[in-house]
């Protein structure tokens, strides 16, 4: 898009082949992993310079920037430490809270290993899997107890528990209070 804007406005060459550089050196910032061999980024940089420096066409250096995207997110897909993204992990587990979010899916989800997620997930958030997906859960929880006059096995449904029982037991767990007590407490 970037490149047919500026040819649409009809950008000089110069001025495309400047832009071009600007969009690799940031292009090549998602490469820095310590899996990345550096001489093949050298390699990559050297390659690409020269084909924009010589390219008499936007068509001839839009394709260039595009080879070195194709190849940096090559290098990304083979790195397994960039699918454990903490960001996208919270997220995920807030937008599927409800669902049955096992170890076993959500390293299936990040592909790896459910050990390996596992360990990750407790030195990257401080606390197990399981713990943080209760907590996350039972906020909900307690957002339908004061707002609403859902029934609490509906509550216990709607946050990912499969009984009433389990999310009773576990709302009373980390609140200190059964979740008709916390309802009552909070004047619904």
């Amino acid at each position: 898009d970037i490149f047919q804007q500026n040819a649409d406005l009809r950008i000089h060459h110069h001025q495309m082949v400047h832009i071009a550089k600007s969009m690799f050196f940031l292009v090549m910032k998602q490469a820095d992993s310590p899996s990345v061999d550096r001489n093949e980024l050298f390699r990559l940089e050297s390659d690409f310079i020269r084909k924009v420096d010589q390219a008499f066409t936007y068509e001839e250096i839009q394709k260039a920037l595009m080879e070195v995207m194709r190849v940096v997110a090559n290098t990304r897909n083979h790195d397994p430490r960039s699918k454990l993204n903490p960001a996208f992990i919270s997220q995920y587990i807030e937008l599927h809270y409800m669902e049955n979010l096992y170890l076993d899916h959500m390293a299936e989800v990040l592909d790896t290993s459910s050990k390996y997620f596992s360990n990750y997930f407790k030195k990257t958030f401080g606390v197990n899997y399981v713990e943080y997906l209760n907590k996350v859960r039972l906020s909900h929880a307690r957002e339908y107890l004061r707002n609403t006059d859902l029934s609490i096995a509906e509550i216990g449904e709607k946050t990912g528990y499969s009984n009433s029982s389990t999310f009773t037991t576990t709302f009373k767990k980390y609140s200190g209070v059964s979740p008709s007590e916390y309802r009552k407490a909070s004047g619904k």
